[in-house]
């Protein structure tokens, strides 16, 4: 038996059959997108006032929004990026852009967060030395610290992650009498772990006042937390006779450096 239909559209918008025998008008509003409502109709969605936002799917059982796209793994994209030349990195969340790691439109790199530091010696170390004591040199003027990790007052930088760093020494000492006879310089780590050190003999400097330059040099695996010096010790004196030679900041007579590698 064939149905009997009317229409009783009043209204502007889409032609529906409302299931109980009349047709009628669906109104819809500028630029919304139409989706499957229930038992076959059609309902729809407003956009996002936000241009360039994805139409998202809620499942099986919900109506598509509009909204952030999820990423592979889990966590939501930014939306936008604060900074124009930053990395673009993923925080465990979201996508973000680095505030401190950018290339710059000549495809240069730099990273403001990356440990590392330069000090060095323009004034103190008198007389620590030359009866064998082992000294940690103060290199008490810093010249720049990225992550606030090297103390100019014990001379000691704290590593602020793991990690493989390069670090760099040079001293520059006078006093050297005839009784000295062999100079030490190493990196001290942890206080008590004598590491990648270098010895030099001072019998050629035994005039009374001879002065010695040494440098030393190694890339060194340390964890967070872990800290690191300068240590010198010149034997054969009974008398601490060895004192820094000071310099100025344009000259870097006794200086420490180092930065994370990787």
């Amino acid at each position: 038996m064939a149905t009997s239909n009317s229409i009783n559209a009043n209204s502007t918008g889409l032609v529906r059959y409302n299931g109980t025998g009349t047709f009628d008008a669906v109104t819809t509003t500028n630029h919304d997108v139409l989706i499957g409502a229930s038992s076959n109709g059609i309902t729809n969605v407003a956009p996002s006032a936000t241009s360039g936002v994805p139409l998202i799917s809620q499942g099986a059982s919900s109506d598509p929004v509009f909204g952030t796209a999820a990423i592979a793994g889990g966590g939501t994209n930014a939306t936008s990026m604060s900074t124009s030349t930053g990395i673009v990195k993923y925080d465990g969340t979201r996508l973000v852009t680095s505030s401190t790691a950018l290339i710059d439109s000549s495809n240069r790199y730099t990273n403001t967060a990356q440990p590392c530091f330069h000090a060095s010696l323009t004034s103190g170390g008198a007389n620590v030395t030359g009866q064998s004591s082992v000294y940690t040199v103060i290199f008490n003027n810093v010249e720049y610290d990225q992550t606030s990790s090297y103390n100019n007052a014990t001379g000691l930088f704290v590593s602020p992650i793991d990690g493989r760093y390069l670090f760099c020494a040079n001293v520059l000492f006078n006093g050297i009498v005839a009784a000295n006879n062999i100079t030490q310089l190493y990196f001290l780590v942890d206080g008590s772990t004598q590491q990648w050190g270098f010895n030099a003999g001072c019998n050629n400097m035994q005039a009374s006042g001879g002065q010695l330059g040494m440098s030393i040099s190694a890339v060194i695996n340390l964890g967070a937390t872990h800290f690191i010096g300068v240590a010198l010790a010149v034997y054969g004196n009974g008398a601490a006779n060895i004192s820094m030679i000071p310099g100025n900041t344009a000259t870097f007579y006794n200086s420490f450096s180092g930065v994370l590698l990787c």
